[in-house]
């Protein structure tokens, strides 16, 4: 079965939901703005971008998983606009224009949502719903990811773009050595790409891509089996051990300090996509399981995740010996999230996942 494309599966569930909470739109006289034509194509045009990386059940899948999305998003809207957190009359809505806008595509837009719907009331009134769309095979969900140093700096040093020589001078010698290592594996995978190691790998990539060209070629089991056997450990490991002690030990300092932690928990917010924007998760178990739409504002996980993201909480990160996966605790007063995991990557970006 073909390599799947991260995040392709998604991609093509947030085209349909918005094609089909459009449809309904139209059908209802609702529909200001893209049109249902307009949704159709860009869909069209992500699954022949992604098709050869994504088996045709699978296609299917996040058909059906994008058609539930947008039935749910409208059925709500019109039945019961309170549970998609509107706090509009329901008796409002027939007499509004809505439009939809698909923002999903757009990974460095800093925000969370894959899908804007605005609101537009009778009397003029804008009302701007961002939504968080995801189509998994369970309950676990992504609360994206972002790579290692951009994360540590956002959180510890009040900004993402830290230059390597100030991010090593900052964390001291476990940052060094962060840098190090980051310099390392990347020089190591430009080698592999480079060696005939790579060419069984890039001939049968090319066969099924049509390009030498590798999608998140540093993220690659083969670059990273390259890397084990001449240095015999695996980077991610590394990078997991390093992203916990630093982590832990600048949270320690952070909270010895006394200082105002607000900016901490503003970035924090941001490492987990605003987790008080309405999420919703198609869970689609196989290609021909009944789709189930479970929502963030009914999620014990994600109530008890917003309680606790706020001044006043403490963290801890644990890492798993031998492994790229961490421990995450979080705690306010008498309320612990302890649904959180977060994954480290070979090339060090990290992945915070809720058990939802």
């Amino acid at each position: 079965m073909p390599v799947q494309q991260k995040g392709a599966n998604g991609l093509i569930a947030e085209y349909v939901a918005c094609e089909r909470l459009t449809k309904l739109l139209e059908t209802s006289n609702l529909l200001s703005g893209p049109t249902t034509d307009h949704f159709a194509e860009l869909r069209m045009a992500a699954e022949k971008r992604v098709g050869n990386e994504l088996p045709g059940e699978l296609i299917d899948r996040a058909r059906r998983q994008g058609s539930a999305l947008g039935d749910y998003l409208f059925n709500n809207l019109v039945e019961a606009p309170s549970a998609l957190g509107l706090s509009v009359d329901v008796g409002a809505i027939p007499k509004s224009r809505v439009a939809v806008q698909h923002v999903g595509h757009n990974t460095n837009s800093g925000v969370p949502e894959d899908i804007l719907i605005e609101i537009v009331l009778e009397d003029g009134t804008s009302i701007q719903l961002p939504v968080s769309s995801k189509a998994y095979k369970g309950g676990t969900v992504s609360l994206g990811s972002k790579s290692s140093t951009a994360a540590l700096g956002r959180l510890f040093v009040g900004h993402e773009r830290i230059k390597k020589k100030d991010f090593a001078i900052h964390f001291g010698a476990l940052g060094e050595e962060m840098v190090r290592v980051l310099g390392l594996f990347r020089k190591t995978a430009d080698e592999f790409y480079s060696s005939d190691a790579s060419r069984q790998f890039l001939d049968e990539y090319e066969q099924r891509k049509g390009t030498r060209k590798v999608n998140n070629p540093l993220r690659r089991k083969e670059v990273g089996d390259y890397f084990f056997d001449k240095y015999g450990f695996y980077s991610e490991h590394r990078f997991a051990d390093l992203f916990c002690e630093i982590f832990n030990s600048s949270f320690l300092v952070m909270k010895k300090s006394g200082k105002d932690d607000l900016l901490f928990v503003k970035q924090l917010r941001f490492l987990f996509a605003n987790p008080e924007i309405l999420a919703l998760n198609a869970v689609a178990e196989t290609s021909t399981s009944e789709v189930v739409v479970h929502s963030s504002l009914e999620n014990k996980a994600y109530k008890d995740l917003n309680f606790v993201l706020h001044p006043g909480l403490n963290m801890n990160l644990m890492r798993k010996a031998g492994s790229s996966i961490v421990g995450v605790e979080i705690n306010r007063e008498t309320t612990s999230c302890s649904a959180l995991s977060l994954a480290v990557w070979k090339d060090a970006t990290i992945q915070f996942k809720l058990h939802a």
